[in-house]
């Protein structure tokens, strides 16, 4: 496997200065930009020309290995492997997100990727996520799993470019994302996100010192602490947190959306609300003046790290489900880490929004946002 170490010689600012002089002026972007098939509306989209030249760049006998028709269903497993299987009667392949997994067996850092193609994938990582964004998640990359960026992350993508809808996705531990060439599509970013860290190990010291996501959860107190008591005491949940904690025992059985409502809802669970299942938390329609543009300003602050296409994706789909109104806010008194007030975990939620932050023992964000509630999307319970 490549070294991609910050030590290495080939260290992290070499290595993005030359991602970025590879997207400039390598020979991969000019014949993406004059390939046929791209000359739609869509071209214009940056992720569009940054996955057009990635999939370019693979080779017939590495496209067999990492590239998908759109439509590629399979049987899943638990497990950070890439356990997938062929199955039509299977999940999307494309929409499925875990906190910690491989889409394919091929890491980003092997033989298996050359130089120029790790840029790439870096460039198509810079249109959904800005600059300082990317360089954050190589740190968190080395700080949760000991090993540099491309050590621990593997790639997938679905579709053919030339076609207008295409999808690429990156999953590693503590990681899915993903980039689409879909204007509008139906989920944000074209399918459910998850993004985690751990600086100071698994059991986080209190504060989460040096976490580059914990100040989502000081935006979120920021609202708890502008809410009266009444409100205080609707948006603070006693039980019911969506949470597991890995103990060396993994349910290995097949999970898909359709599992009982009324069963312990875990962590990734990302289901969105049923019509006639009791919301619970705070009502953000309840909120007055100074509590909604505060809370604006904190849906402004979780969307920042990503480029505003993918922002705007977010925000349509929000107002297509009649906006800010139609969610509730939670936090939850269980596993307050450190027992100090702080809720480390909380969830903004509407008809088809879940923005679930939970930060005990460490920090784990699901993202999902929707403007049709019955998007396709599976995840592992757990």
């Amino acid at each position: 496997m490549r070294s991609l170490d910050p030590k290495h010689k080939r260290g992290r600012r070499h290595f993005l200065k030359g991602a970025l002089a590879a997207v400039a002026t390598g020979p991969l972007i000019g014949r993406a930009l004059a390939a046929p098939g791209t000359g739609s509306p869509q071209s214009e989209n940056p992720s569009t020309k940054a996955i057009v030249a990635l999939y370019q760049s693979l080779s017939a006998q590495q496209r067999a290995q990492v590239c998908f028709d759109w439509d590629y269903r399979v049987n899943i497993r638990y497990g950070r492997k890439p356990l997938w299987h062929a199955d039509p009667k299977g999940v999307l392949l494309r929409t499925h997100v875990s906190n910690a997994w491989h889409i394919t067996p091929q890491l980003l850092g092997s033989e298996f990727y050359n130089d120029e193609q790790r840029h790439l994938v870096l460039e198509v990582m810079r249109t959904v996520l800005t600059p300082a964004w990317v360089e954050k998640l190589q740190r968190q990359a080395y700080d949760d799993s000991g090993k540099p960026w491309g050590g621990d992350q593997a790639l997938a993508i679905f579709g053919d470019p030339s076609s207008g809808r295409c999808q690429c996705v990156v999953t590693g531990f503590h990681l899915t994302v993903r980039a689409t060439t879909e204007p509008r599509p139906a989920s944000a970013f074209g399918g459910p996100l998850t993004h985690s860290h751990q600086p100071s190990g698994f059991y986080e010291k209190f504060g989460h010192p040096g976490n580059i996501f914990w100040n989502q959860a000081l935006k979120a107190n920021e609202i708890y602490k502008l809410l009266d008591a009444q409100q205080q005491k609707q948006a603070l949940l006693t039980r019911n947190l969506p949470y597991f904690q890995y103990l060396g025992e993994i349910d290995r059985t097949t999970i898909v959306p359709e599992t009982p409502w009324d069963e312990p809802r875990r962590e990734s669970d990302i289901r969105f609300l049923q019509p006639g299942f009791p919301a619970t938390g705070l009502p953000l329609a309840k909120m007055g003046g100074e509590q909604r543009r505060a809370m604006e300003a904190m849906l402004a602050s979780l969307i920042a790290p990503y480029r505003q296409q993918y922002q705007d994706q977010v925000q349509d789909a929000l107002r297509r489900q009649g906006g800010l109104d139609q969610c509730t806010l939670k936090f939850y008194r269980q596993h307050d880490w450190g027992e100090d007030g702080v809720w480390d975990n909380w969830r903004l939620e509407g008809p088809s929004l879940v923005w679930f932050f939970r930060g005990s023992p460490h920090v784990h964000i699901w993202i999902h946002v929707a403007s049709d509630p019955k998007v396709p999307f599976s995840s592992y319970f757990g």
